[in-house]
This record gives C-alpha cells, structure tokens and sequence, in this order.
C-alpha cells in the first residue's frame, strides 16, 4: 500500500485511520499509520507492528540466529511482525510456519504486509490444533497467541507445554510473549518444566516473556 509523503509526516503527530476490521476472534481491528509505519491494534493492545514489532525484536536478541535455524514456528502469526523481522531486517535463510487462527488477521497480512518471500506459509488454524497435528520439529519457536490482552486459557496448561517439547529438538530456543505475573502458576509450571533451560524477563510494562534457551 503506498501512503502519501503528507500522510507519513502527519502521522507522526497523530494516528491516520486507515481501515478499521470486524474479526470474530479479536473484535475490532484497527489499522492505521503511525509514525510513518502501519500498524494493527485492537481495542486495547497493539496487535502488529508497533509496540509489539520493538518487543520481538528485543526477544530474538536473545537468540542466536545463524545457520542452523532452518525451521521456525510462529504461534500467533498476526499481520506478520514477527516473520517480517526474521526475513526482511535480519535477512535470514530460513523457513517459517505462521499459525493464526484469525482469518481477518491474515486478510490483513495479505493485503497490507505481506512479503515476497517464499520462505513464509501461513496456516488459519489454532495453536494448539496445528502443534497435535503436526509431525515436525522446530529451530526456534515464538508464541505471540492472545484474546485481547489475555493468553488463551487452553494454552496454560501442562499440554501445552508437553506439546512445545514434541516438537522441539534439544537445541531449540522457545519465546512465549505473556502479560502473566511472575507469581502466575503457569509461569512457575514453564520454569519447572523446563529446568535450568528456562528463564523469564520483563519487558516494557506490562509483557512477561517466558523463555527456553537453544542449546539446552
């Protein structure tokens, strides 16, 4: 989508609305242009872009991204932040499987973000759902699935858990973006479930990321 240069200087003291969606899953999607850049939110949280785009790139600063990443699992695939990261800034050979059970969300990816890349296939389907039936294993997995604000609760569970170590390899570093506590009894079931491999750390004001660390 191309913006006009007026546009993009505007939007840097005010938010341009661009289009607003009706998504049974997330209700009302706004997209808009924001300090030059578009950007997807709900009511109450950035969905894509923005706030969420300078977090995961944070996270995956506490991987390390080389050639042996072949394989990555994006759980919560969105208007594709996350991936756009991983092929488009870091120019990385790899191949990335989206997951997003919102078919608004990818109607917006496809329309307004999506990439030339090859590397990207994206599946309308819950997280949970696509790690039961798949048969493959991952490099790095990264976990940005929310209601709104709220983490699924199918997905604080032990299952869930049990389910990311399937299909991971002994080398995997896993990411799962939370707005929990570090009091919340998931995180402690992640950190007990993980051993010495797992660590958390805040970020921003209100995210708790729970991590796996590759090698381990």
């Amino acid at each position: 989508m191309r913006v006009s240069f007026l546009k993009k200087i505007a939007s840097y003291f005010y938010p341009l609305l661009i289009k607003n969606f009706s998504s049974e899953h997330n209700g009302l999607l706004e997209l808009s242009l924001q300090n030059g850049k578009l950007v997807v939110d709900s009511a109450n949280a950035n969905y894509s872009y923005g706030l969420l785009h300078n977090l995961f790139r944070e996270v995956l600063a506490e991987f390390t991204l080389d050639r042996t990443v072949q394989e990555v699992l994006l759980l919560g695939f969105g208007a594709g932040s996350i991936a756009k990261i991983l092929v488009e800034e870091k120019n990385l050979d790899l191949h990335i499987s989206g997951v997003e059970i919102d078919p608004v969300m990818i109607e917006i990816y496809t329309e307004y973000f999506k990439t030339n890349s090859s590397a990207i296939q994206v599946y309308q389907e819950d997280a949970l759902s696509f790690l039961k039936n798949t048969t493959n294993y991952y490099d790095l997995i990264l976990i940005d699935v929310f209601e709104d604000t709220q983490v699924p609760k199918e997905l604080l569970n032990i299952e869930f858990v049990e389910l990311l170590k399937k299909h991971s390899k002994s080398t995997t570093g896993i990411a799962m973006n939370t707005m929990l506590s570090k009091e919340d009894a998931f995180v402690k079931l992640w950190m007990d479930s993980f051993g010495s491999a797992a660590y958390n750390k805040n970020y921003h004001l209100h995210n708790l990321v729970l991590f796996k660390k590759a090698g381990n």
